[in-house]
C-alpha cells in the first residue's frame, strides 16, 4: 500500500471505529489493514489508534494526525507558511533553493507533495 492508501485506511478506521468494517469498505483483508496501520505507526513513531477487543478509537496523536490523513483537508505542515513567511525548498536538480511565498498557488501543493514523499522543509 502506498502512503495515500494507508492514509485513506486510517481515516476510514477512525470514521467507522472498526478495522474489520474499514477493511471491508476498502476491499482489503483485515490482516493487511492491521499491518499497514502498524507500519504507519512505526514510521511516525507514535500510536495512532487505541485498540481493544471491541473498540477502536484514535489516541491523542491519532486525533492530531486525522486532519492530515483526510484527502484535500491537510493542515499546513510548515509553521512559517501558516505565519505568512516565505520558505525555501531545495529541489533535486536545482543548484539553489527555491523561495516559495505562502500566498502563491504553488505553496499548498508543494507542501503536500513534500509531506507525502517524506521530505521536510
Amino acid at each position: 500500500m502506498d502512503r495515500l492508501d494507508v492514509m485513506r485506511l486510517f481515516t476510514r478506521i477512525v470514521e467507522r471505529r472498526s478495522f474489520t468494517v474499514a477493511a471491508q469498505d476498502l476491499e482489503l483483508p483485515r490482516s493487511t489493514a492491521t499491518q499497514a496501520i502498524k507500519q504507519l505507526e512505526s514510521r511516525l513513531g507514535v500510536r495512532l489508534l487505541q485498540r481493544t477487543t471491541r473498540h477502536v478509537r484514535p489516541t491523542l496523536d491519532g486525533e492530531a494526525y486525522y486532519p492530515w490523513a483526510r484527502p484535500g483537508r491537510a493542515p499546513d505542515p510548515c509553521p512559517s507558511h501558516s505565519q505568512g513567511l516565505p520558505f525555501k525548498v531545495q529541489l533535486k536538480g536545482c543548484p539553489s533553493p527555491v523561495v516559495v511565498k505562502p500566498n502563491s498557488l504553488l505553496a499548498p501543493a508543494l507542501m503536500t507533495v513534500l509531506w507525502l514523499t517524506g521530505r521536510n522543509v
